[in-house]
């Protein structure tokens, strides 16, 4: 509850590859049952902001049947991340840290990934955030 006695709109993160296009249908009944319920609905992925990417994305989301608000790209690639707060990491921690950064800036509580340095990094620098790492096997 936030001081004026609303609730606080819960918002989820999802990754893309090996997350979402690891199990679409589960993600599909989460992403729609969320927006169902008010919630936000953020895509947070490591494809580059460019436009072929953009429009992937979007048609792996459609066929998929993906709800979501807002998806994000990371602006930067991996070794071009210079303005990392955190000293002493590698060059693809600091590319992944954009997704923390971005889910901490948009108050996103909880965060499905499939990477496990991705999840760590979770933990180490959002711990408020849940996060909900996404196994790389089949299920079915």
């Amino acid at each position: 509850m936030t001081r004026k006695g609303k609730k606080k709109k819960i918002k989820i993160g999802l990754d893309v590859d090996d997350t979402i296009m690891r199990q679409p249908d589960f993600f599909s009944l989460l992403s729609n049952a969320a927006r169902k319920e008010g919630w936000e609905v953020h895509v947070v992925t490591t494809r580059p902001d460019r436009n072929a990417d953009r429009e992937r994305t979007l048609r792996d989301l459609s066929a998929g049947s993906i709800a979501y608000d807002t998806i994000y790209h990371l602006p930067k690639q991996e070794g071009e991340v210079e303005d990392c707060p955190h000293a002493g990491l590698s060059d693809y921690e600091k590319f992944v840290w954009q997704k923390v950064r971005y889910c901490k800036e948009s108050d996103v509580g909880m965060f499905f990934d499939d990477d496990e340095h991705v999840v760590e990094m979770f933990k180490r620098y959002a711990p408020d955030i849940q996060v909900f790492r996404v196994c790389k096997h089949d299920i079915s």
